[in-house]
């Protein structure tokens, strides 16, 4: 029988990258910003590493993620919308961005369009919505949603379409669970309400026509807080987290 000898290596900043692999980078890199020299203009700050990882967005609540989709409830004026979710797949970058932001960064974070609608929906046809968020098996899906607005507890050891325990709003008493017959205003991606990622939304919702590219909304976000002198980002706050994914079930959602 065939013996297999494996070593995990942890592959970070100390493991120098190949040398060949690393000129033919930098031959790319050099053609890249001889015609695109504004990728590595300065557009803002970031106040605290913010996770952009592939294996963070794709799984659990994300920092760069909750910046990005925090921006969509604003994008069609006042009021905001109450809610608001993104796929994660659409957030491309796969990195951390630590102290610049460059435009490099916006253009790797989103690598196509995505403009967005804006609808109200009951909270339980909402509800039935973003289940399909924690559907199936494994790790890393691209349809795994990053939030705003509220925050969600879900238990993946009960059955496809009905893993959401808890889903919460802020107000001024408190914390309060999702009305299933009060109606909300929610924005998401064109995309998603098309149904991409597996997203069924309501055939009798009516949203808005597409609008608002993303990439330029959190640009602009980005750009308004260095004219005012503000860093961009927080971490995630493990007292108060958006997503909670239960480890044994029955567990508590929250802390």
């Amino acid at each position: 029988m065939p013996a297999i000898d494996a070593q995990l290596v942890d592959l970070d900043a100390s493991v120098p990258p190949d040398a060949e692999y690393a000129r033919i980078d930098e031959k790319w890199r050099t053609r890249l910003l001889e015609r695109f020299p504004f990728l590595v203009a300065r557009v803002g700050e970031a106040a605290v590493p913010l996770d952009a990882r592939e294996d963070t967005i794709r799984n659990q609540e994300s920092n760069w993620a909750n910046f990005v989709v925090d921006q969509m409830r604003g994008a069609f004026g006042k009021p905001h919308a109450d809610l608001a979710f993104i796929n994660s797949g659409t957030l491309r970058i796969d990195d951390y961005i630590i102290d610049d932001i460059t435009f490099e960064d916006i253009g790797r974070t989103f690598g196509f369009s995505s403009y967005l609608r804006y609808m109200t929906m009951t909270g339980g046809q909402f509800r039935i919505v973003l289940e399909a968020g924690y559907r199936g098996t494994g790790p890393s899906k691209g349809y795994f949603p990053q939030v705003s607005g509220f925050r969600v507890c879900v238990d993946r050891s009960r059955p496809d379409g009905d893993r959401i325990v808890s889903m919460q709003l802020p107000g001024e008493a408190g914390w309060a669970e999702i009305d299933s017959d009060r109606r909300y205003g929610v924005v998401v991606p064109d995309f998603l309400f098309r149904g991409g990622d597996g997203y069924d939304f309501p055939t009798e919702v009516e949203a808005s026509r597409p609008g608002s590219e993303l990439v330029y909304l959190v640009l602009d976000a980005i750009i308004g807080a260095q004219a005012e002198g503000r860093a961009i980002g927080e971490p995630v706050d493990p007292g108060n987290p958006r997503i909670v994914i239960l480890e044994e079930p029955g567990a508590p959602c929250w802390p």
